[in-house]
């Protein structure tokens, strides 16, 4: 099977040479590297020039205006050849066998539609924050998807065909368009598999898309390892947070994420994210 890996990048010069290392060396050789440079101005593009005349698998696209990634996510999947759809971001480490051990699933399952795994959460400074937790199994995350998106994005490998039959994402969505998307494919009867291993080291980037401008990095990572199920290691953080912010991690640390998402949010996570 061939796989289309798509990959949005705006300002991503830190991490994109070890993201894109971590890509062309995969065990797994069967693929392309579709990516979107959407209007960067540092140096992503220099980094970018660097590895096309090494790998012939890489495409590469440039807008001239900022687009946003759901547009973008859009238009690698318009572009691409392979059966399958690998999520990439330039701020992630793919582990070197985390497409083949992907594969293997979709080879021994052909009713599987979405293919998602496990992850080692790091910090902006590629240490270890804690690691992925998740349900035991794919029915039981399928069952709270409403309420918590256990499904980390750039771990996913899709089928082409699924994400078509659906609707592609909807660009509505600024953020958000992956969980929206899982609703979708599960309302359409969709299959997810849960590949239990950490084969991505995912990035909290304080100066990612979905940050909250001006929010405590801090406090981002305690909330981050709340919702992972490492409560121990959020109250690490206490002595640097606010005292709203304190009494915020505490209040999270007395009930499971999936029901404080439940409380505060009720059925329309949505209308929150759009």
């Amino acid at each position: 099977m061939k796989i289309s890996v798509i990959m949005s990048v705006y300002n991503g010069e830190k991490y994109l040479n070890e993201c894109l290392r971590s890509i062309l060396n995969q065990s797994y050789s069967n693929f392309e590297l579709l990516i979107v440079n959407d209007c960067s101005t540092d140096k992503t593009e220099e980094i970018i020039y660097k590895f096309i005349p090494k790998d012939t698998r890489i495409k590469y696209f440039k807008n001239h205006e900022n687009k946003g990634l759901t547009k973008n996510l859009n238009k690698m999947i318009s572009l691409s050849s392979g059966e399958v759809i690998a999520r990439m971001d330039a701020d992630d480490i793919a582990c070197k066998d985390r497409f083949l051990n992907q594969i293997h699933v979709f080879e021994q399952n052909k009713d599987v539609d979405v293919v998602f795994t496990n992850a080692c959460i790091i910090n902006d400074k590629s240490n270890h924050v804690c690691d992925a937790w998740r349900p035991n199994n794919s029915d039981e995350m399928i069952k709270l998807m409403p309420y918590f998106n256990y499904i980390i994005h750039p771990s996913t490998m899709i089928k082409k065909e699924t994400i078509y039959n659906v609707g592609l994402y909807d660009e509505n969505y600024i953020t958000g368009q992956d969980h929206e998307l899982w609703l979708r494919i599960i309302r359409n009867k969709g299959r997810f598999y849960y590949l239990n291993k950490n084969l991505l080291y995912y990035r909290i980037n304080p100066n990612s898309v979905r940050s909250n401008l001006g929010e405590n990095y801090n406090y981002k990572l305690s909330k981050v390892c709340i919702a992972n199920g490492n409560k121990n290691e959020a109250i690490k953080y206490l002595g640097k947070l606010n005292l709203k912010e304190k009494i915020d991690v505490l209040i999270r640390c007395l009930f499971p994420f999936w029901m404080y998402r439940k409380i505060i949010y009720g059925k329309d996570v949505f209308k929150f994210i759009k």
